[in-house]
């Protein structure tokens, strides 16, 4: 499953390879090659931005903040 694993250095590497004094160039790289690696990692994507599982409710008043329980 490594091809499935975003390598964290490209997007960054694409965005450091663009001209420092021309922004839209860095965001332009960095998303190029975020995108390549969606298109060629589907399953990837899916597993970190895709829908949420189905059926699923939040709480009511939240994701539990201050229910956490100690453990020792």
């Amino acid at each position: 499953m490594p091809s499935a694993v975003m390598r964290v250095d490209t997007p960054d590497a694409a965005w450091g390879a663009a001209p420092a004094q021309d922004p839209a160039a860095r965001i332009e790289a960095w998303a190029g090659a975020f995108r390549s690696w969606e298109l060629a990692n589907p399953e990837g994507f899916g597993l970190i931005y895709g829908d949420p599982v189905p059926g699923y409710r939040p709480p009511e008043g939240g994701a539990g903040r201050g229910r956490a329980r100690a453990v020792d």
